[in-house]
């Protein structure tokens, strides 16, 4: 098998950085070798985080917070196959697992075994990244400022994974009314249990979010993006979308008809479940988020 057909990359350690000899000569890794490196960046790669090839990487970061249960680790294991089915330079998956690590409840270990197109047997194994951080990572955040996407939803700048109190700006004290009890999370959206005044309400909000060691998350509400649909069925945003709350037609001034609702999209796109006047002008309220997170061997 010939360095082009596995191809030959620039040589980085396990924190992403290239490795330079004693001559100040950039390394570099081929044939095999060149492909256990190929899967360890696109394990560490945030799927949609490259602007060139959005399909790129896996979306495993996305689940850092959430249970370690044998179904969640299942979708790890189901993007990895996807990832590995989309790479040409594999022919087969021998075995593929993604368990809770033995040394680390709040763990996952990735193991895998790879046919290469020449023939060859490749291991990637004891893949090892943070999936829960105990309460001594806990960072609690108060009086974060946010404007409600809609008398029901507000979004908070990172991951919940405790809500203590969401109340209205004005409320400093937080003597009034808890707009949060009795409503519900996802990630970093809230339900409200109680209805605020009005759409667009400015709140703080009080909250415990996990530091991980190995991943770093910020996400961004952006409200009324106005973009155009050039074809009537679908509207392109500025930024790969994490949640979305609300499309209304500009000349839907009091927004009484919300065509984010059965919407569906990806990456930046949203597909409508009903065409929209071409050319027409809407008002797009969504989420986006940035995130960079790191293996790390054992």
């Amino acid at each position: 098998m010939t360095q082009e057909n596995l191809g030959v990359d620039l040589a980085i350690d396990e924190n992403g950085d290239l490795i330079i000899n004693n001559n100040g000569d950039f390394l570099s890794v081929s044939d095999s070798d060149n492909m256990v490196q190929a899967i360890l960046n696109a394990f560490m790669t945030e799927k949609g985080s490259l602007f060139y090839d959005e399909n790129y990487g896996l979306d495993i970061g996305s689940f850092i917070g959430e249970k370690n249960i044998l179904a969640k680790r299942a979708l790890i294991r189901n993007g990895i196959v996807n990832l590995f089915s989309n790479e040409p330079r594999i022919s087969k998956i021998n075995n593929l697992t993604v368990e809770e690590d033995s040394n680390d409840s709040k763990a996952v270990v990735i193991n895998s075994t790879v046919t290469l197109i020449d023939g060859e047997t490749i291991e990637v194994n004891n893949l090892v990244f943070p999936y829960f951080k105990p309460s001594s990572d806990i960072t609690t955040i108060t009086n974060e400022k946010q404007r409600s996407s809609s008398i029901t939803e507000v979004y908070t700048q990172y991951q919940i994974y405790n809500i203590l109190g969401v109340y209205l700006s004005t409320d400093t004290d937080k003597t009034g009314t808890n707009y949060f009890t009795g409503g519900n999370v996802d990630k970093n959206k809230i339900t409200l249990g109680t209805n605020l005044p009005s759409t667009y309400t400015d709140v703080i909000i009080d909250y415990d979010t996990i530091d991980v060691v190995y991943s770093s998350s910020k996400i961004t509400q952006i409200i009324d993006e106005r973009q155009q649909s050039f074809n009537g069925t679908t509207i392109e945003v500025d930024y790969n979308i994490y949640d979305i709350s609300s499309v209304y037609d500009e000349t839907d001034e009091e927004k009484l008809l919300n065509l984010a609702i059965d919407a569906s999209f990806d990456f930046n796109t949203i597909t409508l479940p009903q065409n929209v006047t071409i050319n027409g002008y809407y008002l797009i309220t969504y989420s986006t988020k940035e995130i960079e997170w790191y293996l790390k061997l054992k």
